[in-house]
């Protein structure tokens, strides 16, 4: 999986949801999704170890940031 992509498509998403969504989910899932892109890098492939820390950032911000 192309990496610049993901990171594309992440930013994207975030952009989206921080600004359709009412209340404080777009922002939060807004942030984790923006975190989660710059955690994916500029690498050029996604294996297993670089998905995880990818998902693991994004489980990390929301827990931050939602106060879980």
């Amino acid at each position: 999986m192309n990496l610049l992509r993901m990171r594309w498509q992440l930013r994207s998403a975030q952009k989206a949801l921080s600004s359709g969504i009412g209340g404080s989910s777009g922002p939060l899932w807004g942030m984790a999704l923006r975190r989660a892109g710059q955690q994916a890098g500029d690498t050029p492939s996604l294996d297993g170890p670089a998905l995880a820390a990818v998902l693991e950032q994004f489980v990390q911000t929301m827990m931050q940031l939602g106060k879980a």
